[in-house]
């Protein structure tokens, strides 16, 4: 009897999936098990995660100049960091804290 192939994850699809955990607020055991995933998958490809370190996006927003230094930094608890300068416009703020 031969056994069924495991699903094979490009490294992207994984990606994914680590931040759809993060985001869940449910234990590695029970995502893994919502989702026909593996826990030892799960639990090595967040470890890879927290290992490798936060990657970043910079994002330029028109009308702030490039020279002026941030002043305030959020990091949440998913890794998500927000730079934000003095000159930021408290409603665009409230937006950018909200989708990250």
């Amino acid at each position: 009897m031969s056994r069924p192939s495991r699903r094979r994850y490009t490294a992207k699809e994984r990606s994914q999936w680590v931040q759809r955990y993060l985001q869940s607020g449910l234990t590695q055991r029970a995502f893994a098990a919502n989702h026909n995933l593996g826990t030892a998958n799960l639990q090595r490809w967040v470890a890879r995660v927290r290992t490798q370190g936060p990657s970043f996006a910079e994002v330029r927003l028109p009308g702030i100049p490039t020279t002026i230094d941030w002043t305030a930094e959020v990091v949440r608890p998913s890794g998500t960091s927000l730079r934000c300068t003095n000159a930021i416009a408290p409603g665009l703020l409230e937006q950018l804290l909200r989708a990250c």
